[in-house]
């Protein structure tokens, strides 16, 4: 009985302990796998306490799903435009078996880069599931073994656009006898995503998804969103005040004044500086920020808004927002829908309108005037309301983040067709999607769809349609090509366009001749040209309208669609009318355009210019001639154009003409210049006007201006009345050209006036000048028409028309630079690295050859890398995957094997030294990478060649400064900011230092001679021969203006710029110091020697290294009698 009775004890021990681990096995291991531990979105844009992750690219977020499966809360992926994010949480576990379940629910995932949908990960294996479209609550079940003790990371991803919810996750131990997965499983969906009941007449959509719901569901079915959120957006009175100043201010440091009161007596006036107005504000429902301002400035001042939300931490979580106050009364229009943290060329998220925290007004330190400001509040706007009808469709195509125009539903790659909402993109093949963040809400984004489209459901009948497919030009500067794009209207075509090499040219260079002036009206002149939307009809029969784009990459730029009924063309036509204005509002309100303060004393034509029809005047080349400008006191023409060059320079001669009324088609010519016994002919001096053209005044184009920009090649131009005109010769003086002094003429011809002449009078001074003998020149030197095509199909670099063109404009360009004295370029060599075979570099130098020994026989002294280099592998951090598929582990090795092999070809090959460029201005973290990347370059090659260099700022002389450590990293580093404390210090280190970028006559003149003589040097370069972006002759497109030293015209000549001509002029102010210093050694003891050496001594003495400013150190008149003291000694000691 005994015995029984312990052994009954045992057994039941047994279970027990089998019971115990059987649960211990089954222990879930994820910690919150029910997703209920949220948190405030962090930097990292993390919203649960227990999951991580990553955004790696594209338009992707994290958020709190408020459908779950269980509990409250679910985790939910969104994905818009090529998304790539995941989730993740790592477990400590002992080697087994583990099994993986979640539940999975979807809504609209459509189908991303390479046909990626979701995914799980587990142990380092990722897992494509195949799961996509709109599915309820699904489980999935994944068995894998985990062979050692390890940290293994879970994690689920989304890689296509849509919503993907996880909830209920588990992880736990099982046993052998558990199968094996060989990849995830997963189950019939628990229950389809439906309405829970019927829809009817009064339902409204999700302002998330756009799925149709009745109100008294409150949440919508589909993605879980308030329906309450829908009533928030017009909630309130249609004006809200922030703030009138009849009893309190509430802008601390401000004064309250009854002047320029808009609202009541008194307005805030802000004498300097900024003022600020804390405290939470909510904005929601509100579609503009406006103030009342009032300045007597003579000309627009500069304004700064900044806004803050709850969520800001530093200058990038704030809005920074750039515009003017013109002179006198006006009103501050800000659209709050459309602000974005950071500044409008680098946004980040939208600002919180509910959860403001700070509003600021800001103007300069020594401002003209105080600011004054009223009435500062937020407004409704009910017109976008008014201008829709019963049967308009009008959809905005773009990002998920970026601005919807008013009236316009989006439509982003995640709004993918299906019948609860109505509408949506339907086997929509999509290339990519932009917003490049101009001109205004409805073009600035776009969707690039290849194949598929839009399927709307509509009652039938017939339908009027409005497309726009055409684009901005990227946000870089990408610029639309296309061969042959179409527009299929249930499945027939209704529009096609072809372009060819021809069409494309016309387009691209079609403002090339076009000036702008204050009479255009920049919307009308440019964006109406930019866009060439499409309207057509199509009848619909089985109750949805199926528009299908077809066209490669960049063709078909979806960007708006408009459908109404054809019975209702007049209020369709309206709404387009509305929709036009209102494109151009927000233009204009975004883009303000300043113009130039007139200069010159109010005219005082004399007889003869009265009879003739304008005034002759001549201006220093070094100051601006504008459109509205009159002659400065003695600047009118009385006696001849003088100008003074030694042998072989060029010298500029410029004046303007004033017409009195309009001149028509006005002819200037030039004669030969009579000299000591020779002649200069004509056909040495070259003769063009200065054209006045759109460009930034900042950065991002919010304030831009009309300058003089080109000069264009002719002598003959249009002239109207009040539009004054320079027109610029340069003399090509030869480089045997005797001293004395040599006379001519300029003849001015105008249709519908006097003719007229003007003396010209050239010395030419006692012999030549030394050439430059330090590398000085522009980054780039290619000036391309970006068309990509060629027959059959298009290659990966431009067409053979494209490229013989860009080889010619090339070639003139490299020429042009070295007539004008330029001793080096950037840009070159090109060269294909392909890896390692038989143990030795595989490299392409086909494009390398032709450059370099262009470069060499045209007498460069250099070249820079920046813009080429080597391909294959990253330059600018340590690209550890090429270097282990080469067979390197040191990465030293591997780069001192690669350039070995380049520099003993460039050896053979009798290349000019090169400058391999291996970074572009770190900031933050990415200067530790690129300082480690720079320093294996230089542990391979201590000394050089070959010469390694960086693009970074260094200045104050600290050690400490992690740009010293980069700095000291490379043989040269390329400083734009630069001080002589710096310099000191690498020099020091045994390095040499160059200067880029802040190119001007001063920094390529004496500025260049004192950092090249007294401190070493070793190169000069400065943006940008030619950097257009989008349209080359239209400055407000694109992330950038189009820095030009030069650019071109249709048929491939060369357009030279007064800064280009100036740059020249800097060059010739080195050749004079650098040919007097020689002299001055040589002639050493004479007084002209001792009096040379003084000139040079004070000169270099009057400035330091940093100060790159010449007209903030001299007078104006300096430049041209400094350059005649110089000339004045050099003749001197040739006597």
């Amino acid at each position: 009985m005994r015995r029984w009775q312990a052994a009954g004890l045992c057994l039941a021990a047994w279970m027990l302990s089998t019971i115990a681990g059987w649960a211990g096995e089954e222990r879930n291991l994820i910690e919150d796998p029910s997703f209920e531990l949220t948190k405030e979105k962090d930097r990292w844009g993390f919203v649960f306490q227990k999951w991580g992750g990553w955004k790696y690219e594209g338009e992707c977020e994290f958020r709190v799903g408020t459908i779950a499966r269980t509990g409250k809360h679910s985790f939910l992926f969104f994905g818009g435009a090529a998304p790539k994010i995941r989730n993740r949480q790592e477990i400590e576990l002992e080697p087994g078996r583990y099994q993986v379940t979640a539940y999975l629910r979807g809504l609209d995932i459509g189908t991303g880069v390479w046909n990626m949908t979701t995914e799980l990960m587990f142990n380092d294996k990722y897992i494509q599931l195949g799961k996509n479209g709109t599915f309820g609550w699904t489980k999935l079940t994944y068995v894998a073994d985990v062979p050692a003790k390890k940290k293994v990371a879970l994690s689920f991803g989304l890689m296509a656009p849509g919503y993907l919810w996880v909830d209920d996750v588990s992880l736990v131990k099982v046993g052998e006898n558990v199968p094996l997965t060989e990849k995830p499983v997963l189950g019939a969906e628990e229950k389809p995503i439906a309405p829970p009941g019927e829809l009817g007449a009064g339902f409204v959509r999700c302002v998330e998804c756009g799925y149709k719901n009745m109100p008294e569901w409150k949440t919508c079915y589909a993605c879980g969103t308030p329906l309450e959120a829908r009533k928030a957006v017009v909630a309130g009175p249609p004006l809200k005040l922030i703030a009138t100043f009849e009893d309190k201010n509430p802008f601390p440091g401000s004064a309250t004044v009854e002047e320029h009161a808009t609202e009541g007596k008194r307005a805030m006036r802000i004498d300097k500086s900024y003022v600020c107005m804390d405290g939470p504000q909510d904005w929601t429902g509100y579609d503009f920020l406006k103030a009342d301002l009032y300045t007597d400035a003579k000309e627009p001042m500069e304004l700064y808004i900044e806004v803050r939300d709850q969520a800001t931490t530093d200058y990038w979580t704030r809005v920074n927002y750039t515009t003017v106050a013109p002179p006198g009364p006006s009103t501050l229009i800000i659209p709050v829908k459309q602000l974005y943290v950071g500044e409008k060329s680098r946004p980040g998220r939208p600002l919180i309108l509910n959860a403001i925290t700070r509003l600021v007004f800001c103007i300069p330190d020594k401002p003209p005037a105080p600011l004054f400001v009223d009435n500062v509040r937020l407004e409704r706007d009910d017109s976008p309301q008014k201008a829709v009808f019963d049967g308009l469709w009008a959809f905005d195509f773009g990002t998920g983040t970026s601005p919807v125009m008013d009236a316009f539903t989006a439509i982003t790659p995640a709004t993918l067709y299906s019948q609860g909402r109505g509408y949506g993109l339907k086997g929509a093949r999509i290339w990519r999607t932009f917003d490049a963040l101009q001109p205004e809400p409805l073009y600035q984004d776009f969707i690039c769809i290849e194949a598929g489209g839009l399927a709307v459901d509509v009652p039938n009948g017939r339908y009027r349609v409005f497309v726009n497919m055409d684009n901005p030009s990227g946000f870089w500067g990408e610029y639309q090509a296309y061969k042959k794009r179409a527009i299929l209207a249930e499945g027939q075509p209704v529009v096609t366009d072809t372009m060819d090499f021809a069409a494309f040219r016309k387009k691209y260079f079609r403002f090339w001749n076009v000036e702008d002036l204050p009479a255009d009206n920049t919307f009308d002149k440019y964006q109406k040209a930019y866009y060439q939307e499409k309207t057509f009809e199509v009848d619909v029969a089985d109750g949805q309208l199926n528009i299908e784009f077809q066209g490669e990459n960049w063709a078909c730029s979806v960007a708006a669609a408009v459908i109404f009924p054809a019975a209702k063309a007049a209020e369709g036509e309206s709404f387009l009318k509305f929709v036009e204005g209102r494109r151009r509002f927000y233009f204009d309100n975004y883009f303000k355009r300043v113009l130039h303060r007139p200069t010159g004393e109010p005219l005082t034509p004399t007889d003869e210019d009265t009879r003739r029809g304008y005034v002759v005047f001549t201006r220093d080349f070094m100051k601006d001639v504008f459109y509205n400008d009159t002659p400065l006191k003695g600047e009118s023409v009385t006696g001849p154009l003088t100008g003074a060059a030694f042998a072989g320079e060029y010298e500029p001669l410029t004046f303007a003409v004033v017409p009195l009324r309009d001149l028509g088609r006005v002819k200037v010519s030039v004669s030969d210049l009579a000299g000591p016994g020779v002649t200069l002919p004509a056909s040495a001096i070259e003769l063009g006007h200065v054209s006045y053209r759109v460009s930034r005044v900042t950065m991002e184009g919010s304030v831009y201006t009309i300058n003089p920009r080109l000069i264009m090649p002719s002598g003959t131009v249009e002239m109207p009345e009040g539009v004054t005109r320079r027109f610029w010769l340069t003399v090509k003086t030869p480089a045997d050209a005797k001293p004395g002094l040599y006379k001519g003429q300029v003849t001015i011809e105008p249709e519908k006036g006097q003719g007229s002449t003007v003396r010209v009078e050239l010395r030419v001074r006692a012999g030549t000048l030394d050439p430059v003998d330090v590398p000085a020149g522009p980054w780039g030197y290619t000036i391309n028409i970006p068309w990509p095509f060629s027959e059959p199909s298009p290659p990966l670099g431009p067409g053979p028309e494209a490229a013989a063109y860009n080889r010619d404009v090339a070639r003139k360009s490299l020429a042009k630079m070295r007539e004008y004295g330029f001793t080096i370029f950037s840009g070159a060599p090109s060269i294909a690295y392909r890896g390692f075979k038989g143990g030795e570099p595989v490299l392409d130098f086909t494009q390398a050859d032709p450059i370099m020994n262009a470069a060499k026989d045209l007498g460069f002294l250099a070249v820079c890398s920046y813009g080429a280099g080597v391909s294959g592998f990253n330059a600018y951090y340590q690209d550890t995957a090429a270097m282990n598929a080469a067979g390197f582990s040191d990465y030293s090795a591997f780069i001192k094997a690669v350039y070995s092999a380049i520099q003993k070809h460039a050896d053979a090959a009798g290349w000019l030294p090169v400058y391999w460029n291996l970074g572009d201005e770190p900031i933050g973290e990415a200067i530790a990478r690129a300082t480690q990347n720079a320093e294996a370059y230089t542990r391979a090659f201590p000394q050089g060649p070959p010469f390694f260099t960086f693009a970074t700022s260094y200045t104050g002389g600290k050690t400490d400064d992690p740009h010293y450590r980069l700095s000291k990293a490379v043989h040269i580093p390329n400083w734009n900011g630069h001080d002589e404390a710096g310099v000191a210090l690498m020099r020091e280190a045994g390095r040499g230092w160059a200067f880029y970028n802040g190119g001007n006559r001063w920094t390529y003149g004496d500025y260049m001679f004192k950092a090249a003589k007294h401190f070493g040097m070793k190169l000069r370069i400065a943006w940008h021969w030619n950097c257009a972006a989008g349209d080359p002759y239209y400055a407000l497109d694109c992330r950038e203006d189009d820095y030009a030293w030069c650019t071109a015209t249709p048929d491939g000549q060369l357009i030279s710029t007064p800064f280009l001509e100036q740059l020249r002029e800097g060059l010739d102010d080195y050749r004079r110091l650098l040919t007097l210093s020689r002299l001055v050694k040589e002639k050493a003891g004479t007084p002209a020697a001792q009096a040379g050496e003084k000139l040079i001594a004070d000169r270099m003495a009057a400035f330091k290294l940093g100060q790159r400013d010449h007209d903030a150190l001299f007078a104006p008149d300096d430049w041209a009698a400094f350059r005649r003291k110089v000339s004045d000694a050099i003749e001197a000691l040739r006597r």
